[in-house]
């Protein structure tokens, strides 16, 4: 009777060992193998009264051993079990497992700042067009008057004297060339508005000269004057003047030898565009400044129409 509780006690070990272990080796290496279906325990009969010929049981052994035999057996199948099947948390894993380092993600890239954007403008607002102004009605003409009878004429009288239309006003001009101070020489005339006239004077003149103090040849100081009237008034008149004139030179010549020299001789030529003579009054009109100094003096004034009888 008790080598058979013996047995069954043995039997019952070593399942509760194989169970154990197989439930240890759920998980390899961080990976949840699947839970192995412990082996149905084995029964062994034994008889009641074994023979006597019967091998005697050894002496019971510890109870670690058995286990060892018993784990020994189910590690090789769960190898051959798929990985891929879901891993189930255990309630008796270790909950101070350290979490997974998270993975270092790469820095973005710089992007360059963007180039700031010309402010949105308002569309022009549509100015209605300026319609154009209606046409205006055209005025009704007024009828024309009726034709009166020519009226008659005033009789007219005997001739009279009267001032002729179109006449030009005369002006009485006066010229004086002034020599250093003195007058030399002086033209007088009269002339229309529009016209001109001119005047020209000679005079001849001999001078001593060489070593003997004799006379020589002479020279023709020729003066000509043009006077045009384009201006005439009570108050003033305006003339266009133009001169030639020949003037010898101030300065007394010598030969190398000593002897006297005729004085050189020049022409000269001025002409004044319009010089404004008031009436009754003398305007001096500078040609030469020196050697010799010369100078025009003018006089001018409207004449008066001769009375008609």
């Amino acid at each position: 009777m008790m080598s058979w509780k013996n047995c069954l006690a043995v039997a019952l070990s070593v399942s509760t060992a194989a169970f154990i272990s197989a439930h240890a080796q759920t998980q390899v290496q961080g990976v949840v193998q699947p839970e192995v279906p412990a082996p149905p325990p084995v029964v062994h009969a034994v008889p009641l009264h074994p023979p006597a010929s019967a091998v005697q049981p050894a002496a019971q052994e510890p109870a670690g051993k058995p286990s060892e035999k018993g784990a020994a057996k189910p590690a090789a199948k769960p190898a051959e079990k798929p990985v891929h099947k879901p891993a189930r948390k255990r309630a008796h894993e270790a909950t101070h497992k350290s979490a997974p380092a998270p993975a270092l993600q790469p820095e973005p890239p710089l992007l360059p700042a963007p180039t700031p954007q010309p402010a949105e403008q308002p569309a022009p607002t549509s100015e209605p067009y300026a319609q154009p102004a209606p046409p205006q009605p055209p005025y009704a003409q007024p009828a024309p008057p009726a034709q009166q009878p020519p009226a008659p004429l005033p009789a007219v009288p005997a001739a009279q004297p009267s001032a002729q239309p179109g006449v030009q006003p005369v002006v009485n001009w006066t010229l004086q060339v002034i020599r250093d101070g003195q007058q030399i020489d002086s033209f007088d005339g009269t002339t229309a508005l529009g016209q001109a006239q001119t005047e020209r004077h000679h005079k001849v003149v001999t001078h001593k000269v060489g070593c003997k103090d004799q006379a020589a040849g002479s020279i023709d100081l020729q003066r000509t004057i043009t006077v045009s009237p384009l201006r005439a008034n009570p108050s003033e008149s305006v003339l266009a003047i133009d001169a030639q004139d020949t003037v010898e030179s101030n300065t007394a010549r010598q030969s190398p030898s000593g002897c006297k020299l005729p004085p050189q001789p020049s022409q000269v030529h001025a002409n004044h565009p319009g010089l404004i003579v008031p009436a009754g009054q003398w305007v001096n009109w500078q040609i030469v400044n020196e050697d010799p100094s010369l100078l025009y003096r003018v006089r001018a004034n409207v004449a008066t129409p001769p009375v008609q009888p």
